[in-house]
């Protein structure tokens, strides 16, 4: 089958030259003149993931984009060079080894153990189909196009969430008061604007929830990307509801906070939270836990390899609070910039569909490209 192409699928090993696959090498290491020839990188050379932990990471390339002198590459990347008379053109062929099918056929042929692998021989015999290389040049323009745009949103969110953070360091101490807001905010300790909550849930009494692992919760974003079901889970999980605060106690430098929006349950070592009344909004408490100071303090706690947050250390630290009114102006203040960033990251996550949509067409020739 040849998807419309001008030439048949060819064979990965029939447009590479010989693969190269050196068999260890991390960091800094010593190596002769002879290695380095043999092992280094120049100008247009194609490497390899043939080993990740997750099988998603298997068989992502990068292409060299300059020679890159006394380097050699790790023992978990293959390198291809092109053949001289190559008719392949290397951006396109980056978005070939990146499209789905592609992927998914790369996928069938690596193993699994502690890792996933593939070697360079099921590699080299994996088929991509080839139209002309003028075709070639205007499909990896029109992608790049894309890869443009997608760059671009990213820069944009990047900085949104930059100007976010500023702004959460004047708003948030009362280095900048809003306007029509004056007077001396209180310094309160920590238990004195939140309470921690111990509520357990009875797997016995109650009905089956969401849960909310450590792993759900995005490093850094206050979002998360999943769920399980309680039933699944032998362990006793922590009761939430919506508008408590979630907060990863286990290695608070990650940063694994989430205001929740349903009611459910959560690992033992995530906290629940929820501000004191007349003293402390949900909402501004959420925002206060992302501050740099309250990681910081988070951080100073018991254990080395697996540290953990601990409650009775982190309680009696003071933290200067406004008003309640002044609170809830702040966290609107904040909220809106949130549901900016929302906005430009579902935008982002549009042009990355595009983008493959595209891939898939064009890199398959169900569209083909007029010259």
């Amino acid at each position: 089958m040849i998807f419309g192409f001008g030439t048949p699928f060819i064979n990965l090993m029939d447009v590479f030259g010989k693969p190269v696959l050196l068999k260890d090498n991390w960091g800094l290491v010593n190596a002769n003149q002879a290695e380095i020839e043999n092992y280094g990188l120049k100008k247009g050379d194609v490497l390899f993931i043939r080993s990740s932990v997750k099988p998603s990471g298997v068989g992502l390339t990068s292409i060299v984009k300059e020679d890159v002198p006394n380097t050699v590459y790790s023992g978990f990347l293959i390198r291809y060079r092109l053949n001289k008379e190559s008719i392949f053109n290397n951006d396109f062929l980056q978005y070939c080894f990146h499209e789905k099918g592609f992927r998914q056929r790369l996928i069938v042929r690596s193993s699994s153990s502690a890792n996933t692998n593939i070697n360079q021989d099921n590699l080299g015999q994996l088929i991509i189909g080839l139209p002309p290389l003028p075709e070639q040049q205007k499909i990896a323009k029109i992608l790049s196009t894309w890869d443009t745009a997608i760059a671009t949103q990213e820069q944009l969110i990047a900085a949104k969430e930059t100007f976010k953070k500023g702004l959460m360091q004047v708003l948030l101490t009362g280095e900048k008061r809003l306007e029509g807001f004056e007077g001396e905010w209180e310094k309160l300790e920590f238990e004195l604007i939140a309470e921690r909550s111990k509520e357990k849930n009875n797997k016995l009494r109650e009905k089956s929830f969401r849960c909310i692992e450590l792993e759900h919760i995005i490093q850094d974003a206050g979002e998360i990307n999943g769920f399980t079901d309680s039933s699944l889970q032998k362990s006793l999980k922590n009761r939430f509801y919506r508008g408590d605060i979630l907060f990863g106690k286990l290695r608070p430098y990650l940063r694994k906070y989430w205001s929740a929006e349903f009611d459910g349950v959560c690992s033992s070592e995530i906290w629940v939270l929820r501000g004191k009344k007349d003293r402390c909004t949900n909402k501004f408490l959420f925002y206060l836990i992302q501050r740099n100071k309250f990681i910081q303090i988070a951080n100073a706690t018991t254990g080395s390899k697996m540290p953990r947050a601990d409650w009775n250390y982190l309680k009696e630290f003071p933290f200067l609070i406004p008003s309640v009114s002044e609170q809830q102006k702040i966290t609107s203040f904040l909220s809106n910039i949130d549901t900016e960033i929302e906005l430009q990251k579902k935008q982002l996550a549009q042009l990355r569909n595009q983008k493959m949509g595209l891939m898939q067409r064009l890199l398959t020739g169900d569209t083909r490209i007029k010259l």
